[in-house]
């Protein structure tokens, strides 16, 4: 079962990722933000990262990918959130792929899945 590291700080959002992505077969591990997600990171291994951008309190998505991305042998990161052209613009200078977050939850596996065969 392929792990995946959610960082979302929003309940009803992490919630409904995190069904979809279990219904996939994904073993997922949800946390609020970037302090959190190195903390799980130092404790764990995961195959993907999926974060959002804005996570107050703590470590935003941006500056949790700058750290994953420094990392050798870091998993596959991707990142999500509403649209923010700035923070677009900041994960692709990382190689990290964004994602406008999906009205539609059947999308979620596929970016997952996608972001895992990179």
């Amino acid at each position: 079962m392929k792990r995946v590291l959610l960082l979302e700080d929003v309940d009803y959002v992490a919630s409904s990722f995190s069904i979809v992505l279990r219904g996939e077969g994904y073993d997922v591990t949800r946390v609020r933000n970037g302090d959190e997600g190195i903390s799980e990171l130092e404790s764990g291994t995961f195959d993907v990262i999926v974060t959002d951008v804005s996570m107050p309190p703590g470590m935003g998505g941006v500056e949790f990918a700058t750290y994953v991305v420094a990392q050798e042998n870091h998993p596959p990161i991707m990142a999500w959130t509403s649209a923010n052209e700035a923070a677009a613009k900041e994960f692709a200078s990382l190689g990290v792929p964004f994602y406008e977050k999906p009205t539609d939850l059947g999308e979620i596996g596929a970016l997952v899945e996608q972001t895992l065969n990179s």
